[in-house]
């Protein structure tokens, strides 16, 4: 069975990767884990319900207890299998009520699923804002002494940490759709190129990104890039 209440707008869907990964001192290996390669939560509000709606959202909820996967079809048009195991309503004024839950995406063999996407071929290419942030951690070990002293030392070709903080505003729904696929077909690859605002040419993960729509073409993305370094 279908749930089919619209929730309210704006509505972000928010995207983390699944990857089997092992740690080798600075060196970081990892894959793709498994058939669903993607963690997707909707927290969704459902505000101004009669009594009589809310019941229905409720009691839809409540059948299936967190266990039971239901089909609903994303404000991105894409008809998925999903679980909800928390919710929250709030009475607000005049009878009306809010409901709060957080829908997640789930792999179910038969139904409908959310494809995969092909790992790209091409270099990540699309403008982020000007608000841009980068952060560096050389992340080198500290050897303690005695009396207070300390020294640093670093291990390994390339131990740094660096990361970007990007967003993608007013985006229309083509540009949207066209960033998210390609950030959703990182998942099959174990890096991607992209050139920095200060003009560096590498290779970077994106590990965690949200996609907030707030109404028709009107689209906001925010991603973390994280260098990676291949032999």
């Amino acid at each position: 069975m279908t749930f089919t209440t619209t929730p309210d707008f704006p509505v972000e869907e928010r995207s983390t990767p699944r990857f089997r990964r092992v740690d080798l001192g600075n060196y970081t290996q990892q894959r793709p884990d498994g058939i669903n390669l993607y963690t997707d939560t909707w927290p969704l509000r459902f505000s101004a319900k009669s009594d009589a709606d809310r019941s229905t959202i409720l009691s839809y909820l409540e059948a299936r207890n967190g266990v039971t996967p239901f089909q609903w079809t994303t404000p991105f048009g894409e008809t998925a299998q999903f679980i909800c195991s928390e919710w929250e309503t709030s009475l607000d004024y005049c009878g009306l009520s809010t409901v709060s839950a957080t829908f997640t995406n789930i792999y179910v063999p038969g139904a409908s699923n959310l494809p995969t996407v092909s790992a790209p071929v091409t270099a990540f290419t699309w403008i982020p804002e000007f608000s841009a942030s980068r952060k560096y951690n050389a992340r080198p070990k500290v050897m303690q002494f005695g009396d207070g002293y300390a020294h640093n030392l670093r291990f390994g070709l390339n131990p740094q940490e660096d990361s970007w903080s990007l967003t993608f505003d007013n985006r229309t729904n083509a540009e949207r759709d066209a960033i998210r696929a390609y950030l959703r077909g990182t998942a099959n690859t174990s890096f991607f190129t992209w050139q920095t605002p200060l003009g560096l040419t590498a290779q970077f993960t994106c590990q965690e990104w949200s996609t907030r729509y707030t109404a028709y073409n009107n689209n906001s993305i925010s991603a973390t890039f994280t260098r990676v370094f291949n032999f």
